[in-house]
């Protein structure tokens, strides 16, 4: 089976749902002052740059998985996103809690969507553990965890991120 070069994605499934239920997820851009992404060594050593407090984010909605992937190729390494929306602003700024309470990304400000979500996971390979090679091994780990994955759209990409 020939590997994907990004992103795997069931367009044809996606397409089918998305014309049978009104389907919208709402999510936030986070857009910082300084850069968001991780540093992966060659000998797999993790290293976070993703303090974010400085800042502006924006509401983003999407339809399908499609408008999901085209979202997150086009982020910057100063842009994160993030599965809570703010509690009543579609877009606004962010300052540390201690500068402004009300301007800060808190679990106060920023809600769980009550709608339809998504989920978001991560897997970094550690020794020890079942090393992940493709988004086929992948997708196939997380079905022998969960088996109701089985009937759960996904898209997975078996890159590193920014």
């Amino acid at each position: 089976m020939p590997q994907t070069d990004l992103f795997e994605l069931d367009t044809k499934l996606d397409e089918e749902r998305t014309k049978s239920k009104k389907f919208e997820v709402k999510f936030t851009k986070f857009k910082s002052k300084s850069s968001l992404n991780k540093t992966i060594t060659e000998d797999r050593k993790k290293y976070s740059n993703a303090y974010f407090s400085n800042g502006n984010f924006t509401t983003i909605k999407i339809k399908n998985l499609l408008e999901l992937k085209k979202t997150l190729l086009k982020l910057s390494k100063y842009e994160a996103l993030g599965l809570g929306v703010h509690k009543d602003k579609e877009k606004g700024e962010i300052t540390p809690k201690s500068r402004s309470k009300e301007l800060a990304r808190s679990k106060e400000n920023f809600k769980w969507n009550d709608e339809f979500n998504l989920v978001m996971l991560d897997y970094d390979y550690f020794e020890g553990i079942t090393e992940i090679n493709t988004a086929q091994e992948y997708k196939t780990v997380l079905e022998e965890i969960e088996p109701s994955l089985k009937n759960t759209q996904m898209m997975i990409s078996n890159q590193p991120h920014h």
